[in-house]
């Protein structure tokens, strides 16, 4: 774990070539890793105008220098590396014969031609570790197997390609609104088993303050990932070189809510009464521009009219648990007009006569002048965070290189802002993509998606996880909808539920001419004003995104120790299955941490069933679907990542249920038949795709039935989810305030452990006080939570749970807490027995209903859910110093087959009796009627 460097993290720094004093350095060790650019002189090896450092072993740098007279090599961090002394230095020899220079690590070898510039012929790279992927790479070679990485933003986009060369061929390098470069990265990850990353281009910055101070001076500067298909370790090599991802607060993991629209202060504060009186979750709440005055589009100074009292307000909204942020457009500068302006000059030296201060990026101390006089004003008034709404060219405001932009500069230093002012306060932005090392600084705007609809809903699964693989694992996107199709609504806020990051936001569609002229057509920002079928679907996906917040937080946590995102591609974790690859507009599969498998339906529903059909593809061993308690089996595919088969392409018809294969628009022949998919230049009827899955790929899906509610989730056999429970002591959901709840110490937990399939599992929760910097020395807990089961003399199966005792701990960790132990997939027991400290106590059996009302019991007691075929024991008050195990002795008729979907079969059954009750036709419902139904036998 990295160390905190207080001299650099606390005090003033006087830089002489200011007028006046500033915080240290903005990337100081701390949250981002060490920041030591100068790499041992034990790791390079030198040779005439080249150099190479060994940086671990299947990761190395290769630098040519410009001068061969007098060489002089780069040492300067840049934005996207910025340690290159790791400590150990990994083991290497190095040796010459016959004029080639030969490096060798455990994993990798590498030969170049002494004296010679590089070239395919001079300089390679060779596997000598014949358990990886990677086999061979010399110098110039192109990558065909490069798994991507992410672009600058989605504004006026439609699905653009991740490839960065359809980037500059087709796209001329141009996105968003501002036609700005796309800053399109490739991914560190490919089948091929290495990727490369050019850095000669990028910007070098000063050791001092983390300024801009010049091009890199390399002619040749890469770096060769060698890393097989262990997609997850070249990641993680990645954030010890180009610093770590560092921990959001927690509240950025719950849910968020802002709308284009001009809020007063009381209305800013009766939007949060909006969500606390249906019982809706909210951790963020993000005022879009209307905050500020409109003398420009640029503002720093809150509308007095519109927020007379601010500091109140703010007061009101962190009382409440909230973070809270400001949008903001910086590219018009700071205008005399502006609260801040005479405060900005006085400390520039600037007659204040001047109509304004211009913003460029490129002016240490303007900077440096917007942040601590301008900026620091707003966030001491109560702005936690920053939206940075840049979108106004990529090469303008005092950029003189693409990687020097700013869109990238903007996020650095309001990232670490609160760092170099001393400040123990997590920094954290929302803001576009500005290039690699972006990492550092999440969460990412994807911007404003251009058209609400099924296939940018569909895009988004894809260009969300694709983006890990710059470690950018956290985009964030506008999570609105058509009020006439509020089906489209319900499903972006079911994927926003299970994405990185939810957020809720109207960019300005929900209000303007629209209410004038025609008012059904302006776009749902605010869930309660659908109908009540869909509002509950919404409901529901708020509130169990609040509910999986210990989940994600852990995962965060797993984020900043690896370098591997909440949200990930499936081929991370199956790297030799050809179907983890096939992401795509209609297979919006991914993993959600390590024990979910999330595909969120981007399909309309079929208008006679009700229920939409997506494909699933269960990777290989037991999965249990979430919603239904289904037990399903993946295997292995057929086709191989090696080895993959004929393809074989029927030719469509209409009655064909074809698959869309493509991931962007404007796919050709080659991108789809590279991907193994089948192609058609003439679709023979309406909505046939042009690049569709084979019969071999469509052999390995599991087809999905989804009603409006329904969200496609599997959960790993034998895993242990760790949730905030439904209820509080009792309280029953709808009764519940979850109104800054991620912000909240984790009182009661709920430990769901999934039996189908496994004898044994388990997890480890992570906590830490949610906001602070104190994590990075250490000031956090991990709890393991494991269980096992075993079958007894009397052929019954008993179940041990145990929560073992914290490792670690910090200042805020509660002393005790309440647990739900959750069996699914469960028959009811015989017997249930808690044991803690060192005491064995019978837990007794309860109702439901009365457990409800049962607040603040002292006892530990269960129930059994026959709805959700769940088992349910509630342990109130444990302490948090010591653990605790619970024993359950289970009938020996209980199977995996016989509860496997029996959750999903009883709540169709609720469903079906409903409808058929809104009809009066139920069958058997009358007196004296001889025809029972089903329903009514049973009964």
């Amino acid at each position: 774990m990295a160390k905190l460097t207080p001299p650099l993290l606390v005090g003033l720094v006087l830089v002489s070539s200011l007028p006046f004093s500033f915080a240290g350095p903005p990337l100081a060790s701390g949250p981002w890793g060490d920041r030591n650019p100068v790499a041992s002189s034990d790791a390079v090896v030198i040779s005439g105008s080249a150099r190479f450092t060994v940086l671990t072993d299947r990761l190395i740098r290769m630098e040519y220098a410009t001068s061969t007279s007098d060489p002089i090599f780069e040492d300067r961090a840049t934005v996207a590396f910025i340690n290159r002394d790791l400590g150990d230095v990994p083991t290497f020899t190095q040796s010459i014969q016959d004029g080639i220079l030969t490096i060798a690590t455990d994993s990798i070898e590498l030969t170049y031609t002494i004296g010679e510039e590089f070239s395919s012929s001079s300089l390679a790279v060779n596997s000598v570790d014949t358990s990886s992927a990677f086999d061979s790479w010399s110098y110039g070679q192109a990558s065909v197997g490069n798994l991507l990485g992410t672009i600058r933003t989605l504004d006026s986009e439609d699905l653009p390609p991740l490839n960065c060369t359809l980037i500059k061929s087709d796209y001329n390098d141009n996105c968003g609104y501002d036609g700005g470069e796309c800053h399109c990265e490739w991914g560190l990850v490919s089948t091929e088993g290495w990727a490369l990353v050019d850095d000669a281009t990028n910007y070098a910055l000063s050791d001092d303050a983390d300024f801009w101070d010049g091009p890199n001076m390399d002619a040749v500067d890469v770096y060769l990932f060698a890393h097989g298909r262990d997609f997850k370790g070249a990641l993680h090599d990645y954030v010890k070189v180009g610093g770590s991802i560092a921990m959001l607060p927690r509240n950025a993991m719950g849910v968020w809510w802002t709308r284009w629209y001009d809020f007063t202060q009381q209305t800013a504060l009766d939007s949060v009464d909006d969500f606390r009186s249906r019982s809706l979750p909210l951790d963020t709440l993000v005022l879009d521009m209307n905050w500020h005055t409109k003398d420009d589009w640029t503002g720093y100074s809150f509308d007095p009219r519109l927020y007379p009292e601010v500091r109140d307000m703010f007061e009101d909204l962190h009382a409440y648990g909230l973070t809270t942020a400001g949008n903001i457009h910086d590219a018009d500068g700071v205008g005399s007009w502006e609260t801040q302006f005479d405060a900005m000059c006085t400390d520039l030296r600037l007659n204040s006569s001047i109509a304004k201060v211009p913003f460029d990026i490129a002016k240490q101390d303007a900077q440096l002048a917007l942040e601590d006089d301008v900026m620091q004003a707003l966030e001491d008034i109560g702005f936690d965070f920053w939206w940075i709404d840049w979108q106004q060219g990529e090469l303008t405001h005092g950029a003189k290189s693409y990687k020097m932009n700013p869109t990238i500069w903007t996020a650095h230093m309001r990232s670490t802002d609160k760092q170099r002012r001393g400040s123990d306060d997590r920094g954290m932005v929302l803001s576009r993509w500005g290039g690699l090392g972006g990492h550092r600084y999440q969460v990412g705007f994807s911007g404003d998606v251009k058209d609400v609809n099924w296939q940018t809903l569909a895009f988004q699964p894809y260009f969300s996880a694709t983006a890990s693989n710059v470690g950018f694992g956290y985009w964030s996107h506008d999570i609105t909808g058509p009020e006439t199709d509020v089906e489209l609504y319900t499903r972006w806020f079911q994927w926003g539920a299970y994405s990185s990051i939810m957020r809720m936001h109207d960019r300005g569609m929900s209000a303007g001419g629209c209410a004038d002229n025609d008012p059904p057509t302006c776009s749902l920002v605010q869930p309660w004003k659908a109908d009540n079928t869909h509002f509950v679907a919404m409901r529901d996906a708020l509130r169990g995104r609040s509910a999986l917040l210990p989940y994600l937080y852990t995962a965060l946590r797993a984020s900043y120790d690896t370098g591997v995102g909440v949200i990930r591609p499936m081929y991370y974790e199956n790297p030799e299955e050809f179907m983890a690859y096939l992401q795509s507009l209609s297979f919006p599969q991914y993993y959600l941490g390590d024990d979910l498998v999330v595909s969120p339906i981007v399909v309309a529903a079929d208008s006679s069933t009700g229920l939409a059909q997506q494909p699933l593809w269960v990777p290989p061993g037991t999965w249990i679907e979430r919603t239904t308690g289904f037990v399903r089996e993946g295997q292995t595919s057929a086709t191989s990542l090696q080895n993959p088969e004929t393809t074989t392409c029927p030719s469509p018809t209409p009655n064909d249920l074809l698959f869309d294969c493509a991931t962007a628009q404007n796919y050709d022949q080659q991108q789809c038949e590279a991907r193994g998919c089948c192609w058609n230049e003439s679709p023979a009827y309406d909505g046939a795709p042009y690049c569709f899955y084979s019969d071999e790929v469509v052999d390995n899906f599991q087809m999905k039935y989804a009603d409006i509610d329904e969200v496609p989730v599997l959960v790993k056999s034998g895993a242990v989810l760790v949730e905030f429970p439904d209820s509080v002591n009792g309280g029953a959901p709808q009764q519940m305030d979850l109104i800054g709840r991620a912000s909240q110490a984790y009182g009661s937990l709920s430990l769901s452990v999934f039996l189908s399939g496994a004898s044994s599992g388990s997890t480890t929760f992570y906590e830490d006080d949610a906001s602070s910097t104190a994590y990075v020395t250490g000031a956090s807990a991990s709890t393991t939570v494991s269980w096992s089961m075993a079958t007894d003399d009397d052929s019954s199966q008993s179940v041990t749970v145990k929560v073992a005792t914290p490792e670690g701990g910090y200042d805020e960790m509660p002393e005790s807490r309440n647990y739900e132990v959750r069996l699914v997939n469960s028959a009811p027991p015989s017997e249930v027995t808690l044991s803690s400290s060192d005491v064995k106590t019978p837990v007794r059996a309860m109702r439901a209903s009365k457990l409800r009302l049962a607040k603040n019991s002292d006892s530990a007691s269960w129930y059994y859910d026959g709805a959700t075929s769940t088992l349910v024991i509630t342990v109130p008050q444990q302490s948090t110093a010591t653990g605790f195990s619970v024993s359950i002795k289970l009938d020996a008729s209980s199977s995996d087959s016989l509860l496997s979907g029996v959750r999903g079969v009883l709540r169709r059954a609720v469903i079906a009796k409903e409808c058929l009750n809104e009809a009066r036709i139920c069958p058997g419902e009358a007196t004296g009627e001889e025809d029972l139904g089903a329903l009514q036998r049973l009964a």
